[in-house]
């Protein structure tokens, strides 16, 4: 179930209490559900990273009534929330991004590059493998730059989903490295790819308020 405006979480919390039921009544236990949910089931975006940050609070705090360590498997990572904050790509550069993190892993480990050497941002060196991914980030460049103000009236095209999975698990694998201009690029780079994965996808239950969405989409008030 995706909410495309879930504002401070009231609609995925009621979501939250369906599904448990759900589970419950197909023979799931009570202390596996909250992962289940909030991995597989609950998606949410919003243009306001603070309304973001509430409605992944909220939902967060309806699975610690059936989890008691839920704060603790989301730190450790066993638990991915699929709630974001739409993020803007206009001050984003993406050859500049893109170099940083070495996908293909072109620059020497311990080298330095010339101090006084000017800044090359192009992508030269990316290897036929790599390029459709320095092309999808391009393409959501385009797509994102206007996020704050379109949020999830913007469409990312669903034969994306696979290219954008299998480049956020490069880039998580990234946030790691020893690197931290790789790890910062990663960072930076993967909001993008979560929020266009959220919108690319096909879900069963999409969630709007009609009436938000008709005067969006005709540019009203």
């Amino acid at each position: 179930m995706l909410d495309p405006a879930c504002g401070s979480g009231h609609i995925l919390v009621e979501v939250y209490e369906v599904l448990r039921e759900i589970y419950l009544e197909s023979g799931y236990s009570i202390k596996e559900i909250p992962k289940l949910i909030l991995t597989n089931n609950i998606y949410g975006l919003d243009i306001d990273d603070r309304a973001a940050q509430m409605a992944a609070f909220a939902v967060l705090m309806k699975a610690r009534e059936d989890d008691r360590r839920i704060f603790s498997r989301i730190e450790d990572n066993d638990i991915k929330l699929n709630i974001y904050s739409i993020q803007s790509t206009e001050h984003l550069d993406i050859n500049k991004l893109w170099a940083d993190l070495d996908l293909d892993g072109n620059k020497q480990a311990g080298s330095m590059d010339d101090l006084f050497a000017e800044p090359q941002h192009e992508a030269a060196e990316t290897s036929a493998e790599s390029k459709q991914y320095l092309e999808l980030l391009r393409y959501l460049k385009e797509q994102f730059v206007d996020a704050k103000s379109l949020g999830s009236l913007i469409k990312i095209e669903n034969q994306y989903v696979d290219g954008l999975s299998t480049l956020k698990v490069k880039l998580e694998a990234k946030e790691q490295d020893s690197n931290p201009t790789v790890r910062e690029a990663s960072e930076t780079l993967l909001p993008v790819i979560n929020q266009a994965i959220t919108l690319a996808k096909n879900y069963d239950v999409t969630v709007a308020n009609p009436l938000i969405w008709e005067a969006a989409t005709n540019n009203q008030p």
